[in-house]
């Protein structure tokens, strides 16, 4: 393999460039591969340039921050790259002006804002290169927010949980930019530190589940007894008893020999979740209340009583105050399991949080299926502005659509569903001419007609337009975004078994 020692050892390229200005530095012992290599490893966006500004080389993290290919930029002078629009100003040029390490604010072409430091190289007192490295902006808050909820556990969690907190996952994924996310956090904290029962409330889809999960592994049960759960709606009623307190051997018809032990027996000394507490039948609530108040039960077929060693988290999306109105739901049995109410803030009361969870979805996503995709700072801005009916459920679902079905490494605006743009403004102007404007307005709104009518003579008639009208600009359209479908099959070909 040939080395490096010298510039006159390499072809001219731009790789050769930067081997050769390194080995004026010092002893360069690397060839051009390896070099490359070394410097797409390092986690932050990297350029090198010379001492008149050209760069030489661009690695891998910095075309993923900046959402430029090095191609474009390599061999090229960086102020020609600012006049150009690749990016808001040059802390290189900076750097090389004041002789000295420059630090600032960058904005790429594609948005997004970085953190650019430039660092001179000098050898015999002159420059010879300058390093700059740049990180994304809401990552390094990201960084940032975890480490301040870092350091708030350490500061409020006993010192015996200090290290046990280190390894909880459901921490590490947790994302709490907003006001009201650390005050959850906060109430978590408190209510882990005794053993009342808690209720989880708020709408289907914030993640109560993960909660009570993370509640229990911040709680010193986490060290005596396992997590389980249940889902009261997903369990037919008459398997739901001997699915929560077990059964006798021959208790009924079909029953194992041995018995089996049910959630509550099986949770000892740990936490047991009974999400969708409202659809718990009323015949079984007062067994439920038995076991709260006495901390006994029975199996089915027996009548020798138990004792349960369990914390109870109870979840739902349902307003029980009502139901116990309606006589739907046990009083008692409501005043039992709402000792420590804690609300769970639906996702668009936490819109702050929206940016740092997508990514976070994508990342696994990328992770999961070898991709490399990236949201543009245009869909971010949409996707914070959606409602989110689905919360935090529908995010993760709609980052895996996109991730699966977007041409391209960089998932835009017009990547999202109909209704993810109409919640920032369709009608907005983005640059395009106003033809592109106007054939992607009536897109969307041919789409959105289709969508929520029985046929195509109704959504024709609500529109004002002929069927046969209707359907040619359907085709139309539809031939139009032939060539994504193609891309998508491609990549879903590129991924076997995966995304099955």
């Amino acid at each position: 393999m040939r080395r490096v020692t010298s510039p006159k050892s390499m072809n001219g390229n731009l790789s050769s460039n930067v081997a050769g200005a390194l080995a004026a530095v010092g002893s360069i012992t690397l060839s051009q591969d390896e070099f490359r290599l070394l410097v797409d490893s390092l986690s932050d966006g990297v350029i090198l340039t010379d001492a008149a500004g050209i760069v030489l080389l661009a690695n891998r993290n910095w075309e993923k921050i900046s959402g430029i290919e090095r191609r474009e930029v390599e061999g090229r002078n960086v102020r020609i790259l600012v006049r150009e629009g690749y990016y808001s100003h040059s802390v290189v040029a900076q750097a090389l002006s004041e002789g000295q390490t420059a630090t600032s604010l960058v904005r790429f072409r594609n948005g997004t804002e970085a953190l650019a430091t430039a660092i001179p190289v000098r050898y015999e007192g002159k420059i010879k290169l300058v390093i700059c490295s740049v990180q994304d902006v809401e990552e390094l808050e990201a960084g940032y927010t975890a480490w301040e909820n870092s350091r708030y556990l350490k500061e409020h969690l006993p010192a015996e949980w200090e290290e046990r907190s280190q390894k909880i996952p459901e921490l590490k994924n947790l994302v709490a930019h907003s006001s009201a996310m650390q005050s959850l956090l906060r109430s978590l904290l408190q209510v882990a530190q005794v053993d009342s029962t808690v209720l989880l409330t708020g709408e289907s889809g914030t993640g109560k589940t993960m909660l009570a999960r993370l509640l229990h592994s911040l709680s010193p049960r986490s060290g005596r007894g396992r997590f389980l759960a249940i889902n009261c709606a997903a369990v037919p009623a008459t398997l739901l008893e001997s699915e929560l307190f077990g059964y006798e051997g021959g208790a009924f018809t079909g029953a194992r020999k041995e018995g089996k032990v049910g959630l509550v027996e099986a949770a000892q000394g740990g936490t047991l979740l009974l999400d969708e507490i409202a659809e718990l039948p009323l015949e079984l609530q007062p067994k439920l209340l038995e076991v709260l108040q006495s901390k006994t039960f029975v199996r089915v077929g027996s009548t020798r009583p138990r004792f349960s060693d369990v914390r109870f988290v109870c979840a739902t999306n349902r307003n029980l105050e009502e139901m116990v109105a309606q006589g739907r739901f046990r009083e008692d049995l409501y005043w039992r399991i709402n000792v420590l109410p804690v609300y769970v803030p639906a996702l668009r009361e936490r819109r702050e949080d929206i940016p740092f969870l997508a990514r976070q979805f994508l990342a696994r996503l990328n992770e999961r299926y070898q991709l490399e995709k990236q949201l543009a700072p245009d869909a971010l801005a949409c996707l914070q502005a959606y409602s989110w009916p689905g919360n935090v459920r529908e995010l993760e679902n709609v980052l895996e659509q996109l991730a699966v079905f977007t041409p391209g490494n960089t998932i835009t605006r017009g990547d999202l569903p109909a209704r993810l743009k109409r919640s920032c403004g369709s009608g907005r102007w983005r640059g395009q001419t106003l033809k592109e404007a106007v054939a992607e307005f009536e897109r969307e709104i041919i789409e959105e007609a289709i969508a929520t009518h029985p046929s195509l003579a109704s959504a024709a008639a609500a529109l004002g337009i002929d069927v046969s009208t209707l359907t040619r600009k359907r085709q139309r359209y539809r031939q139009q975004g032939l060539q994504n479908r193609k891309v998508c099959a491609e990549l879903h070909n590129h991924l076997p078994g995966k995304l099955g």
